[in-house]
Protein backbone atom coordinates (compact mmCIF):
# COMPACT_ATOMS: atom_id res chain seq x y z
CA UNK A 1 0.00 0.00 0.00
CA UNK A 2 2.80 2.53 0.75
CA UNK A 3 4.28 1.79 -3.04
CA UNK A 4 1.19 2.81 -4.01
CA UNK A 5 0.52 6.27 -2.13
CA UNK A 6 3.76 7.54 -2.86
CA UNK A 7 3.28 6.45 -6.33
CA UNK A 8 -0.09 8.29 -6.40
CA UNK A 9 1.96 11.50 -4.64
CA UNK A 10 3.92 11.70 -7.36
CA UNK A 11 1.08 11.51 -10.17
CA UNK A 12 0.68 14.74 -12.10
CA UNK A 13 -2.96 15.22 -10.59
CA UNK A 14 -2.36 14.60 -6.97
CA UNK A 15 -4.09 17.61 -5.27
CA UNK A 16 -4.18 18.14 -1.25
CA UNK A 17 -6.83 20.40 0.68
CA UNK A 18 -6.11 20.32 4.59
CA UNK A 19 -5.63 16.62 5.38
CA UNK A 20 -7.43 14.96 1.99
CA UNK A 21 -5.10 14.19 -0.72
CA UNK A 22 -6.48 13.02 -4.21
CA UNK A 23 -5.40 11.75 -7.42
CA UNK A 24 -5.86 9.67 -10.37
CA UNK A 25 -4.67 8.23 -13.22
CA UNK A 26 -6.44 6.14 -16.30
CA UNK A 27 -6.31 3.37 -14.23
CA UNK A 28 -6.10 4.25 -10.53
CA UNK A 29 -7.52 6.78 -7.71
CA UNK A 30 -6.36 7.55 -4.14
CA UNK A 31 -8.78 9.40 -1.96
CA UNK A 32 -7.29 9.63 1.41
CA UNK A 33 -7.21 11.33 4.73
CA UNK A 34 -4.59 11.38 6.62
CA UNK A 35 -2.34 13.46 9.15
CA UNK A 36 1.42 14.36 8.28
CA UNK A 37 4.23 12.41 10.43
CA UNK A 38 5.21 15.60 12.43
CA UNK A 39 2.07 16.16 13.23
CA UNK A 40 0.32 15.75 16.94
CA UNK A 41 -1.48 12.44 16.85
CA UNK A 42 -2.67 13.36 20.19
CA UNK A 43 -4.76 16.19 19.02
CA UNK A 44 -7.96 15.37 18.74
CA UNK A 45 -8.88 18.27 17.46
CA UNK A 46 -6.75 17.93 14.26
CA UNK A 47 -7.07 14.09 14.22
CA UNK A 48 -10.75 14.65 13.38
CA UNK A 49 -9.83 16.35 10.19
CA UNK A 50 -8.31 13.74 8.67
CA UNK A 51 -11.37 11.61 10.06
CA UNK A 52 -14.38 13.35 7.80
CA UNK A 53 -17.28 10.41 8.90
CA UNK A 54 -19.42 11.84 10.88
CA UNK A 55 -19.74 8.84 13.29
CA UNK A 56 -15.93 10.12 13.78
CA UNK A 57 -16.57 12.61 16.60
CA UNK A 58 -13.97 13.33 19.62
CA UNK A 59 -15.45 10.49 21.44
CA UNK A 60 -15.27 8.09 19.14
CA UNK A 61 -11.91 8.85 18.39
CA UNK A 62 -11.03 9.44 22.01
CA UNK A 63 -12.12 6.11 22.85
CA UNK A 64 -10.03 4.40 19.94
CA UNK A 65 -7.11 6.09 21.30
CA UNK A 66 -7.25 5.18 24.84
CA UNK A 67 -8.19 1.48 23.73
CA UNK A 68 -5.52 -1.11 25.44
CA UNK A 69 -5.30 -2.73 22.14
CA UNK A 70 -4.65 0.64 20.08
CA UNK A 71 -0.24 0.96 19.98
CA UNK A 72 1.36 4.18 19.32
Amino acid sequence: MGVLREAAYRLPTFRRLGNYRHARSEIFALHEWALDADQDLDDLQLAKTANPAPWQNIEALRERRDSPSMTP
